[in-house]
């Protein structure tokens, strides 16, 4: 009888040993869970808040100036050389003028900053050369504002991390 007892109580004791081992193994999957879905959802507020600074431009409630067109091109720029321009990380700016594309900004690690290439890929500097052209006020009157605005005509994303990675703007004639 005694042996019979000692065996019940050992075979209790492997049981609550089971059961504790269990406890902590749920535990421990619940918490390493509970971690990815917090990196997961890390990751996603931060590809939002990314691709949030380009979309901003394309609402159709608001109008684009150049002066909004140099932001996002200096976005993309910061952007580029700080991922080493690689092209499935990079941003490309395009600004085209009615079908044709005018100026661009896509590989920063070969253009200065403030530059962007024309269609004949020369540099061109976008606070003389550029700003020239777009900054001319419509009628010369301030209270119409200025004489071309730019519709953010499409933003394409990279399919496999989600990011912005193109930009295009289309001047217009107001």
């Amino acid at each position: 009888m005694e042996n019979a007892s000692k065996a019940l109580l050992m075979a209790a004791g492997v049981l609550i040993g089971i059961l504790i081992i269990s406890f902590m193994m749920l535990l421990l999957r619940k918490g390493g869970q509970m971690s990815s879905e917090f990196d997961s959802q890390l990751s996603n507020n931060e590809l939002l808040k990314f691709n949030s600074q380009f979309e901003l431009y394309q609402r159709s409630d608001i109008e684009n100036t150049f002066f909004d067109v140099i932001t996002v091109v200096n976005l993309a720029y910061d952007v580029n050389t700080s991922a080493q321009w690689q092209p499935e990380s990079g941003v490309t700016v395009v600004v085209k003028e009615g079908v044709n594309e005018k100026y661009r900004i896509s590989d920063s690690m070969k253009i200065p900053k403030h530059t962007m290439l024309d269609n004949s890929d020369h540099e061109k500097d976008i606070y003389s050369e550029i700003i020239g052209k777009y900054t001319k006020l419509k009628n010369d009157d301030p209270a119409q504002g200025y004489q071309y605005q730019f519709v953010c005509e499409k933003i394409d994303y990279n399919t496999a991390s989600g990011k912005v990675n193109q930009v295009i703007f289309r001047a217009e004639e107001r």
